[in-house]
């Protein structure tokens, strides 16, 4: 893992060159808690100019462009974040900005940590900028937090009615074997 870090800060850094760029890592890997086939490697690159259009593109197939290098490697598609401006993350402006998430990457004119990454970042002390760790109010940490537990409370529910199915088709009782196979 270490090398596949190296290398895409590396190769970042060296698109970015003419922008000075600052990268950091947040989240399990900072936290020496990564766990493969669990964990992301949380990166956000802020730099002091806005990126070009070229730099962009470049920017936004880099994660392929590695896998395509290093086709057994398995952790450049589990690099997520944003690329930016340090003034667009800060004051929260439309820039040009590369995002990386599980779903795909894109181009995009905003990023934003979440709320919960916020609090991880400034718990851990493992990275500070001025401005980026301000949390609007307790209601927005309210109403993410309360999104994020329906979320959690329909996969229970979804979970429950599996092991109820389950359990009925086995005429009332359940081993382990049974919960992990099912």
């Amino acid at each position: 893992m270490e090398n596949s870090i190296h290398t895409m800060v590396n190769r970042i850094a060296t698109i970015l060159s003419e922008n000075n760029p600052n990268i950091y890592l947040f989240g399990s890997v900072a936290l020496n808690d990564f766990k493969l086939g669990w964990s992301d490697i949380d990166i956000i690159c802020l730099t002091e100019k806005v990126l070009s259009e070229e730099q962009a593109q470049v920017l936004v197939e880099l994660r392929q462009t590695l896998l395509k290098e290093y086709p057994d490697n398995v952790y450049y598609r589990l690099f997520e974040g944003g690329i930016l401006s340090i003034n667009a993350f800060l004051n929260k402006a439309t820039d040009r900005v590369v995002y990386w998430g599980t779903s795909g990457q894109r181009i995009t004119d905003t990023y934003e940590l979440d709320p919960f990454s916020k609090i991880e970042i400034k718990d851990s002390e493992s990275f500070y900028l001025e401005g980026i760790l301000e949390i609007k109010s307790h209601i927005q940490l309210k109403m993410k937090l309360k999104k994020q537990l329906i979320i959690i409370m329909k996969s229970l529910e979804n979970t429950q009615k599996k092991l109820v199915k389950v359990l009925l088709q086995q005429g009332g009782y359940l081993t382990l074997q049974d919960v992990y196979t099912h």
